[in-house]
């Protein structure tokens, strides 16, 4: 296993339908777990994480535990979705893009539709995102390399930037 979720995790925890494209929902995963699992969870516990998946079977039990808690996957699941969703509403081709309309008695969503609904997604991926760094912080003494966000970066520049 290279990912911590599937194409077919996808559409069984989003709005995502089993005949989406497999291969665009794949190629979202790496962006979702790199772009926005790792500030969540931090490099260290994250690149434990994602050595911990290429191991078969996962050698710490706390590591498997993290990689199939629900808040997780679901986060995951909705960011790749959202991180994939521009890519399956057209197909590039040779002859450019071209958008996707569908079967012959569906009708494609206009640009605003397209628009919220990404926006939906998002609401529902940040959701999730919350309730994984809720599930974290609850069991921080199992994940040891989990360093919980603070509420200001430290920086030796001043506040500001105004020097006196």
């Amino acid at each position: 296993m290279d990912h911590l979720i599937t194409a077919e995790d996808i559409t069984e925890r989003t709005v995502a339908q089993p005949n989406s494209d497999k291969h665009k929902l794949t190629l979202a995963i790496p962006v979702a777990e790199g772009g926005r699992l790792r500030p969540v969870l931090g490099a260290g516990l994250y690149a434990e994480l994602i050595l911990g998946i290429q191991i078969q079977p996962m050698a710490e039990e706390n590591l498997a535990k993290l990689a199939t808690c629900e808040p997780l996957m679901n986060m995951l699941s909705n960011w790749a979705l959202y991180e994939a969703w521009p890519t399956l509403l057209v197909h590039v081709t040779e002859a450019g893009v071209v958008v996707k309309n569908g079967k012959e008695v569906s009708t494609s969503a206009d640009a605003a539709t397209a628009d919220k609904t990404r926006l939906a997604i998002a609401d529902t991926a940040e959701f999730w995102t919350g309730e994984l760094r809720a599930w974290l912080y609850e069991h921080r003494a199992e994940y040891p390399s989990y360093v919980p966000p603070t509420c200001a970066a430290v920086s030796s520049m001043p506040l500001g930037g105004v020097q006196f």
